[in-house]
């Protein structure tokens, strides 16, 4: 149960061990557009239609597996999670927390874990949006719960793709999430990487 609390934390100290990077990436020459002494680059910024290759990352935990660009690289951003994978240069970050059903009453449900994980983290915003829970299926027929919100955090906009999963004993939460600024171009990284869920 200790775990299902410690997503909470990720938010605010995340923040706080990824630096300057995570907050100004175009300062230090993050994005492609500025130099190393912030200057612009005289290097035009390629771009591409292709989708990237991506890497398979399985969780310390169990046989949960994700499949992450290969752009994207271990991080440090939660003690309680199986996976922590982001890409600091575009501010996209992702961490999965595992909870064992049997922690839980017998009538706990993916509903609950869900309203108990996003209350906690709209709890510790300084000011958070109204979310929707929706219901989420990947391609390959696994559903769940998701639901998207936006806050800030430390006078930080971030926003927020939360979705839970239960399979078999296991609740899964799942959290992506970006400055506010770069959400919209995070969100379909997000939805190709919670595509992938297997296990």
């Amino acid at each position: 149960m200790k775990k299902l609390f410690s997503a909470t934390l990720a938010v605010g100290l995340l923040l706080s061990i990824s630096g300057c990077s995570v907050i100004f990436p175009e300062v230090i020459g993050g994005d492609g557009r500025y130099g190393v002494n912030g200057e612009p680059s005289a290097e035009p910024v390629a771009t591409s239609s292709a989708p990237e290759e991506t890497q398979q990352v399985t969780s310390a935990l169990s046989s949960f597996t994700m499949s992450f660009p290969l752009t994207w690289e271990k991080l440090d951003l939660n003690d309680a999670a199986s996976i922590e994978m982001g890409r600091s240069n575009k501010d996209q970050y992702l961490i999965v927390i595992e909870d064992v059903a049997e922690d839980f009453d017998s009538n706990f449900t993916l509903e609950d874990f869900t309203d108990i994980v996003l209350g906690n983290l709209i709890d510790m915003m300084e000011t958070a949006t109204d979310p929707q829970i929706v219901d989420f299926m990947t391609t390959r027929g696994i559903s769940g719960k998701q639901v998207e919100f936006a806050g800030v955090v430390d006078k930080i906009r971030v926003k927020y793709l939360l979705t839970t999963i239960q399979k078999n004993d296991v609740f899964y939460q799942i959290l992506a999430w970006s400055t506010q600024s770069k959400y919209d171009a995070a969100k379909p990284v997000f939805d190709d990487i919670l595509d992938s869920v297997g296990f």
